[in-house]
């Protein structure tokens, strides 16, 4: 019996260039973290193109940082 070749499974990450409304389509754990730090973006017309990068920037925090933490939730919920 021939055997099939191995399928690639692509992993989706969060990126800083992902839109809000992407990401939490994406990973539902984006509105935790977002409600935590107290972003009030995740309702607003915005969230269909502002991207995390500029979420981040526009309150003063790190992107990584802001992607760790929710990367974290998702770990966490597994």
């Amino acid at each position: 019996m021939k055997k099939k070749p191995a399928k690639k499974v692509e992993v989706l990450r969060i990126t800083p260039e992902m839109n809000i409304l992407e990401a939490l389509e994406l990973f539902p754990e984006v509105r935790e973290v977002f409600a935590e730090k107290g972003l009030p973006c995740l309702g607003c017309a915005a969230s269909r193109f502002e991207k995390i990068a500029d979420i981040a920037e526009e309150f003063g925090m790190s992107v990584e940082d802001l992607i760790s933490e929710v990367e974290a939730k998702i770990k966490n919920k597994k």
